[in-house]
């Protein structure tokens, strides 16, 4: 029931006592009324709504796009159907349809649009139908339809990958550049159809039972591993560690985009698990990028406090790194944390396989510099971010810092 309705239920029995009361008819009468008024709303909204939703979004956008929603309404009643609202229940914003009034079996299309504001994966739906009488006095309401599901994904912004000049044998001594061209072992996989027979390593093939295949790089190539601090402790509280953490989640997707989009090889881990891509495969940038619009930050678990020893922390997930893809290929490492990461640092200053990129999400002002490495290892590129937004400036600055090639 609807305010108004309220109100004239209210004075329908309210006029209905006075005039008995005081044995006036001119009150009754107007009391039965009003009474009349509610039985015709009831009548109007009773019944089966007779009304099949369906609901078209695209599959997935970036954040801060437009986002088209469109409701396919058919009337399956034997009767016309009155002109109603349709809401779509989002964790967005509010959406609202109005569908005019319906003949049996006829469809009718409404189309609205919203921004995508927040990253994640949002449910659109079940709509909500709502029926009212002439009068406004009822309302009725009915899920109509099915769920559809919304992705959205991190912003991402444009930079250019980074070339490096610096090359380390696996004990960490360093050793002259091979001239560009000249591939070097990476990995094993397993024979697919179309490789070349000529790269089948025949020892391992015959340890595990299956063909396996030798694959390449070249060490000249620019190439990325980027390490996603997800942790609570390392981000500000409230809003601004919130904002700081969608800023790493964004730089982290556009480091990974620049590699991906030229075809150069480029890994990303985060400290709460997510590895892409799998094993030593070419991974799919979408996949990516919706498994991103879904990364929460971590919780601190019980008994955890700001700089206390983290299982999973920045210096265990490099310590794994060392001993796989960034021993292999020497790649250049890009650490996004927040300024609470107090150990970052000293973890990225202290990485001997390659050169390093730390960036830090939440800072007061926008800044890049170059800091001495630890121990005399290579300088840490070091850039600190206000807001997502400056990084491909901040970027740029790294690459003139470094006449555009890392050390």
């Amino acid at each position: 029931m609807t305010s108004a309705g309220i109100w004239v239920a209210a004075l329908s029995v309210v006029l209905g006592a006075a005039g008995s009361a005081l044995r006036y008819p001119g009150l009754v009468g107007l009391a039965a009324g009003f009474g009349m008024a509610l039985v015709m709303a009831v009548l109007a909204v009773a019944g089966s709504d007779g009304l099949a939703v369906t609901l078209h979004s695209h599959a997935s956008v970036t954040r801060d796009d437009l986002v088209t929603v469109t409701a396919t309404a058919e009337n399956r009643r034997r009767r016309v159907r009155p002109a109603g609202r349709l809401d779509v229940p989002n964790g967005l914003a509010p959406i609202v349809l109005t569908v005019q009034r319906l003949r049996p079996g006829r469809m009718v299309t409404a189309s609205t649009q919203i921004v995508a504001t927040r990253r994640g994966e949002w449910r659109l739906g079940p709509t909500v139908s709502v029926r009212r009488d002439p009068l406004g006095l009822l309302a009725r309401t009915r899920m109509v339809g099915e769920r559809t599901t919304l992705v959205v994904r991190p912003r991402r912004y444009e930079i250019e990958p980074l070339a490096w000049s610096h090359h380390q044998r696996s004990d960490g001594s360093a050793r002259s550049l091979p001239r560009p061209g000249l591939a070097e072992f990476e990995t094993l996989r397993e024979y697919v159809p179309g490789d070349d027979t000529r790269r089948v390593h025949w020892p391992s093939s015959a340890r595990t039972g299956t063909l396996q295949v030798r694959t390449s790089v070249d060490p000249t190539m620019a190439a990325a591993l980027v390490l996603l601090d997800t942790r609570h402790l390392s981000y500000s509280e409230g809003t601004a560690g919130d904002a700081a953490f969608e800023d790493a989640v964004e730089v982290a997707a556009s480091v990974a985009h620049a590699y991906a989009s030229q075809r150069l090889p480029v890994r990303l881990r985060t400290t709460g698990g997510l590895a892409w891509p799998i094993g030593g495969s070419t991974g799919r940038e979408e996949d990516l990028l919706d498994q991103l619009a879904v990364l929460c930050v971590q919780e601190p678990r019980p008994g955890d406090a700001a700089g206390s020893s983290d299982p999973t922390g920045l210096a265990d997930v490099l310590g794994a790194l060392r001993r796989g893809d960034a021993q292999k290929t020497s790649a250049l490492l890009v650490v996004v944390t927040g300024v609470r990461a107090y150990e970052a640092p000293m973890v990225a200053g202290g990485h001997r396989t390659g050169p390093v990129i730390l960036i830090r999400t939440g800072a007061a002002r926008p800044d890049a510099r170059l800091e001495p490495g630890d121990g005399g290892s290579d300088p840490v590129a070091t850039i600190s971010l206000d807001r997502a937004a400056d990084f491909p400036d901040m970027w740029r600055r790294v690459a003139e810092l470094t006449s555009g090639r890392m050390w």
